[in-house]
């Protein structure tokens, strides 16, 4: 057989990936006017560090300090590489996510060959990779998530590899990746730290101390960076959105496995996928050799990092935090196929066999399906909502305050495409405010304190975010709002023009009053700057 022919089920999942790309990319554009726009602020951040890391030297959201905004510096890195050698980094994400779209796609297919899975198996498999995890929406989504997982599956081969035949060429292969995989996403030290512990028990402990300190080295370089511009060694992210520990009873309680339970019955895909590896546990039992120490290792690294996850990380936030478990489940149950089949196959002697079978399948795929469903309609919505609210939040800043004080609490679109003296009122670019927000010591009056100290002239904000909090500041003055129709993704459908010094509010009317004309006809406006004689 052809070389070309063995390879077909990696050539049918990445054109399936491709396609849908497409797809989604024609209707986004379709809803934004013809621009390309990302389905996430978040991805925003990262450009917007990467241009300031590119052209002033600054690890920053701004040109004009350091901030601790990403939990991802490796992706921040490759996009200053992109924009230091290239120029423009608009276009780079997705780039970048087609890639790694296709090289997990790659792995997948050579890691189920390596694991004796027919070609029919793996074609099911890699098409289940691009439609449960799911690929294409993530693509719009242009972070580093496709990335992330490319690496895990990556990684996740190499330790089975390892752990069967070690060689020093692998360990080398093993160490990048374990330092990579860190540098990528923080929560990727779970499993670098499981991957050490196969190899420990495999008494290999050389190589899994090495493996540990590779995997260590990015996060201690970041925090010796952070704590020299006088930061906390954690980025803000984490310390904002982690499930990270706290006293008192109710904190041991949640440490004990409470927010994993609650995270859990919350995310039913990731249930049924545990199920699914459980069967898989089954099919393989008692094979001490060939399948079973494989499907056994892959199963153990999906449960260690699927708990730290569940315990410690976040789920959803457009499908793209649990997109690395759901390719590492999906690997370890397509290892066990060949055995699973062979099992059931033994048992299906009668019609009623099957049936149930069919049900116990559809039941499976349910959860799955049905995310797939809601991330590709969501999507391009989302790129929609994006382009109406922060992009055109970015373009009214860079327009009419270019290096002035402005306070924000979504700091992506606006700081990619506007140098601005930012006061960020949620925390991921100022420390001042997540330290305020963790010590529950954030009203009113602490904000307006830190609009003074930052020179705030102006606030582009979802004011309801704040009346959990005492509300803002009662001196501000409301003078405009602008509200997008069908929210799918930003935190709320309606932003409000804040005048933070209240001489500026004049001014500030008359800016939004000239701008009113450029925004998108499905963009509310309301406000007193909407009369002309205001």
């Amino acid at each position: 057989m052809s070389r070309a022919r063995s390879h077909w089920p990696l050539y049918l999942a990445a054109l399936a990936f491709a396609l849908q790309t497409a797809v989604l990319l024609w209707l986004s554009r379709r809803l934004t006017d013809g621009h390309l726009v990302y389905a996430l602020d978040d991805a925003y951040i990262h450009m917007a560090m990467a241009k300031n890391l590119a052209h002033h030297g600054v690890w920053g959201v701004t040109p004009f300090g350091f901030s601790s905004s990403s939990s991802s510096p490796l992706w921040v890195v490759i996009l200053a590489a992109i924009e230091r050698g290239f120029g423009g980094v608009g276009l780079a994400p997705l780039l970048l996510n087609l890639v790694s779209g296709l090289g997990l796609l790659a792995l997948g297919h050579f890691a189920l060959r390596d694991f004796a899975v027919s070609r029919g198996q793996a074609a099911a498999a890699l098409l289940a990779l691009v439609v449960f995890l799911p690929m294409a929406p993530l693509a719009l989504v242009a972070m580093e998530h496709l990335l992330q997982t490319a690496l895990a599956l990556g990684f996740a081969w190499q330790i089975v590899r390892q752990a069967r035949r070690p060689t020093r060429s692998g360990t080398a292969v093993l160490l990048a990746l374990g330092f990579a995989l860190a540098a990528l996403r923080y929560e990727d030290l779970a499993l670098a730290l499981a991957g050490a512990a196969v190899l420990a028990f495999r008494r290999r402990r050389v190589d899994a101390l090495l493996l540990s300190v590779a995997a260590l080295a990015a996060p201690a370089a970041y925090a010796a960076l952070a704590l020299a511009h006088g930061e906390t060694p954690i980025p803000n992210s984490l310390l904002l959105k982690g499930n990270l520990p706290h006293a008192g009873l109710s904190g041991l309680i949640h440490l004990l496995g409470y927010t994993a339970c609650v995270q859990l019955s919350m995310n039913p895909h990731m249930l049924v996928l545990m199920v699914g590896g459980l069967f898989a546990v089954g099919a393989v039992r008692g094979q001490k050799q060939g399948r079973g120490p494989v499907v056994r290792t892959l199963l153990f690294l999906c449960l260690a990092t699927t708990l730290f996850q569940l315990q410690f990380g976040g789920f959803g936030s457009f499908y793209r935090y649990e997109a690395y478990l759901v390719a590492l489940w999906l690997l370890a149950i397509a290892a066990a196929l060949p055995a699973l089949v062979e099992s059931l196959g033994a048992r299906m002697r009668r019609g009623s066999d099957v049936a149930l079978l069919a049900c116990g399948l559809a039941l499976f795929g349910v959860p799955l399906a049905v995310r797939f469903v809601q991330a590709t309609i969501n999507a391009p919505v989302a790129t929609r909502n994006i382009y109406e609210q922060q992009y055109q939040m970015g373009r009214f800043l860079a327009r009419y305050y270019p290096e002035r004080g402005v306070a924000v609490n979504d700091i992506g679109a606006v700081d990619y495409l506007a140098e601005l003296r930012l006061l960020d009122l949620w925390g991921l670019a100022n420390s001042d405010v997540m330290r305020a927000r963790r010590a529950k010591q954030y009203g009113a009056g602490e904000i307006e304190e830190l609009a003074r100290v930052h020179g705030t002239e102006v606030a582009v904000i979802y004011a309801d975010w704040f009346d959990g909090s005492g509300g803002l500041p009662p001196g501000w003055v409301r003078v405009g709002q602008w509200t997008i129709a069908d929210n799918r993704i930003c935190g709320g459908p309606t932003v409000t023009f804040f005048a933070v010094i209240p001489g500026e509010a004049p001014a500030l009317a008359a800016h939004l009053r000239e701008f009113s004309s450029e925004l998108p006809a499905t963009v509310a406006q309301r406000g007193a700057y909407l009369s002309a004689s205001n």
